[in-house]
C-alpha cells in the first residue's frame, strides 16, 4: 500500500508540475499583452497550485528519506 501511495504521489507531483509550467507560460503571455484581468485570474489559480505542489514535494521527500534512513544501532548490530 505504501508503494501505491508513493507512486500516486509521484504522479500527482508530475501533473502539478506540468500545470505550473503551463500556467507560467500563460501568465507570461498575459503580462506581455498587458491583459491585467487574465494575468490576475491566472495568478489566483497558479498560487494555490504551487502551494499544493510544494506540499506534495515535501511529503514525498519526507517519505523517501524515512525509507532510506537506517537506525544507527541496527546498522551497527547488522553483520556485513
Amino acid at each position: 500500500m505504501n508503494e501505491t501511495y508513493i507512486e500516486e504521489l509521484r504522479q500527482e507531483i508530475n501533473f502539478l508540475f506540468g500545470e505550473i509550467v503551463y500556467l507560467q507560460k500563460e501568465i507570461e503571455a498575459a503580462r506581455k499583452c498587458g491583459d491585467t484581468d487574465e494575468y490576475t485570474r491566472l495568478m489566483r489559480v497558479c498560487l494555490p497550485v504551487q502551494k499544493q505542489y510544494l506540499k506534495l514535494c515535501a511529503d514525498f521527500e519526507k517519505r523517501e528519506q524515512a525509507e532510506n534512513d537506517v537506525d544507527p544501532l541496527t546498522a551497527f548490530n547488522t553483520p556485513v
